[in-house]
């Protein structure tokens, strides 16, 4: 009687076993798909980032470059200011 009732568990074990490891077999399907998504979508994320950054260092370069000429304008405007004060 015991072993019989061990033996059914067993097999209610194998077959819960079973069910669970072709869920998950479906289920890595699903996820390679969307992981290859994913990937596609960060290679265009990185390749915007590049494109972004490049951007910025060429405005960075273009107030490095804008600097003087707005420190000759507030000479300016600071030598024109006391003239006209006197």
């Amino acid at each position: 009687m015991i072993r019989i009732i061990v033996e059914v568990l067993l097999a209610l074990a194998l077959i819960g076993s079973g069910t669970f490891g072709f869920m998950q077999y479906k289920s890595v399907g699903a996820s390679s798909s969307q992981v290859a998504e994913l990937e596609d979508k960060t290679a265009k994320a990185e390749k915007k980032l590049e494109a972004v950054e490049e951007e910025l260092k060429r405005a960075q370069e273009e107030v490095e470059a804008a600097e003087p000429r707005r420190s000759n304008a507030q000479e300016l405007e600071a030598v024109s200011t006391a003239f006209s004060v006197g």
